[in-house]
């Protein structure tokens, strides 16, 4: 590692994610409620004839994107709410109109 390290919340589809790690240097921990992971391996898979794609296979495309799926307001997530007050970089990924309606 080494590198500047990014926090995104909010993320999606974890396009804005992949958009900050374009940068090998750079390490991006993007949070949702929901795993992302799964998500952009549906959309992989879709795009890639309809063979399935796995978290594991993202995590394997993206190795400086960590996605992270939870409630940072449950106490257990103490370690994480840490670790986005210590990112250089915080994007608060929000509701896009009209697309996100």
């Amino acid at each position: 590692q080494g590198g500047a390290m990014f926090a995104e919340l909010g993320s999606k589809e974890g396009l804005s994610a992949m958009a900050m790690a374009v940068h090998p240097m750079v390490t991006v921990f993007a949070f949702d409620v929901v795993s992302v992971a799964t998500h952009v391996g549906s959309v992989m898979s879709s795009r890639n004839g309809g063979k399935r794609v796995t978290p594991m296979d993202v995590q394997k495309a993206a190795p400086n994107i960590h996605f992270v799926a939870g409630n940072l307001a449950d106490p257990a997530s103490a370690y994480w709410r840490k670790l986005i007050l210590g990112s250089r970089v915080l994007l608060l990924d929000t509701n896009h109109f009209p697309e996100s309606k």
